[in-house]
């Protein structure tokens, strides 16, 4: 299936994005054994634990990924819309949002396809939001 899709849009309009979480570990072995220079996006939250991040840079190293960009959420945004950090005990959609939805829409946005390795049950209470890119609650 991503043999298909490069082949269909290009590497330039191809992305794939990885929590890079043990179950997304086999989803970027098949993509690497394809391609290794597709570009990988990988979300880094708040407050990210190291042994996070030196689980992504074994994966990268393991499996030869060439271009790997990682996606932040808008330090203005956090600011202005969640400047305690507490906007999750309030409203944890506004807090997915800022830092998740928004910024791989971003990082999307010049993308005409993209893959992920996320389950069918974690998907089914959200929706497309009829963009190319983004998930909104609902």
């Amino acid at each position: 299936m991503i043999a298909a899709a490069l082949q269909a849009v290009g590497r330039e309009h191809l992305a794939v994005v990885s929590s890079f979480g043990t179950e997304s570990a086999a989803l970027l072995k098949v993509m690497a054994d394809v391609d290794p220079a597709i570009p990988v996006y990988f979300s880094i939250p708040d407050g990210c634990f190291e042994e996070t991040l030196a689980y992504r840079d074994t994966l990268i190293a393991t499996l030869g990924l060439r271009d790997v960009r990682s996606i932040k959420p808008l330090e203005e945004a956090l600011s202005r819309q969640d400047p305690d950090r507490e906007l999750w005990f309030s409203d944890p959609d506004a807090c997915c949002r800022i830092r998740k939805v928004e910024p791989l829409a971003r990082a999307l946005a010049p993308f005409s396809a993209w893959i992920n390795g996320r389950k069918r049950f974690r998907v089914a209470p959200r929706r497309y939001s009829g963009g190319r890119t983004g998930w909104r609650s609902g």
